[in-house]
């Protein structure tokens, strides 16, 4: 069954996001990658890569070409920054490109004290669906999944839920929150369950 990493690493001040051709070879197991700064906070790095399994992934860091490859990468990486690694289980796979593959991607994060249940995703699902049939302009595709595991992050261990969409522009987010649609749809992310919200921009490349 695939599964998708989401990867944050920060990395030193002054270092260059990834190049259209310098995502690197693809490895066994891997579908499909994405990479690119938070917009945001420009020093640290994002990255969505889907497998074909857990094990794939696994296989990939155990074998002989994990250090080599990443190598370059983990060169730039800030040591004083803190870095995170979550395997989710998104809705559908191409909703997860056409989110990723948009000129810039918002990633949401809610946090709960408990296992966020399927029923509280499909409030998720059916935001996407709802924006994507209302032809909200600039979307291009929305993601929503539940994790693989547990998440370690500053924030403490936790349990979330990871929501993309995908943008022609900042401005095309900015613009759908001051519209009715957006008052009128909030309530089926159920906001006031989750105990922290994080938000931002990525630029992602494929």
């Amino acid at each position: 069954m695939p599964i998708i990493e989401v990867v944050t690493l920060p990395l030193l001040p002054g270092s260059e996001g990834p190049k259209p051709d310098g995502l690197g070879p693809v490895p066994m197991g891997q579908i499909r990658s994405a990479a690119g700064m938070q917009i945001e906070h420009p020093h640290i790095l994002e990255g969505v890569i889907v497998w074909d399994s857990v094990d794939a992934n696994d296989a990939f860091i155990q074998s002989p070409d994990y250090k080599t490859t990443m190598a370059p990468l983990h060169s730039l990486r800030d040591p004083n920054g803190t870095a995170g690694m979550q395997h989710y289980h998104f809705d559908s796979l191409q909703n997860l490109k056409d989110a990723t593959t948009a000129p810039v991607t918002e990633v949401a994060r809610f946090y709960y004290d408990s296992q966020p249940t399927a029923e509280l995703l499909s409030g998720f699902t059916e935001f996407g669906r709802r924006v994507i049939k209302e032809n909200v302009p600039g979307v291009s595709g929305t993601a929503a999944a539940l994790p693989d595991e547990d998440v370690g992050y500053d924030f403490g261990e936790s349990q979330v839920i990871i929501f993309m969409i995908g943008w022609q522009s900042i401005k095309d987010h900015e613009n759908f929150k001051k519209t009715q649609l957006f008052t009128d749809l909030l309530p089926l992310l159920k906001s006031d369950k989750a105990t922290k919200i994080e938000m931002h921009h990525t630029a992602f490349i494929s």
